[in-house]
């Protein structure tokens, strides 16, 4: 016998197959308060380059970085 791994890893598993309606229906997105959607933790986001923290630098254009 194997063991259960629970609702939440077995729909993981198949919504990356396939997005199944059944289980888009218990599923909601939304932007981390936390990071507000970096997906950096606090200890990366922490160190700054004049006043711009990683995740400030790397949604500038290229021309916007000199």
């Amino acid at each position: 016998m194997g063991f259960y791994k629970g609702i939440i890893p077995i729909m993981e598993e198949i919504l990356k197959r396939d997005r199944n309606k059944n289980i888009l229906r218990f599923v909601r997105s939304g932007t981390c308060s936390v990071c507000k959607g970096s997906r950096l933790n606090d200890k990366a986001l922490s160190v700054r380059v004049d006043g711009f923290n990683i995740a400030n630098l790397s949604a500038l254009q290229m021309d916007q970085l000199e």
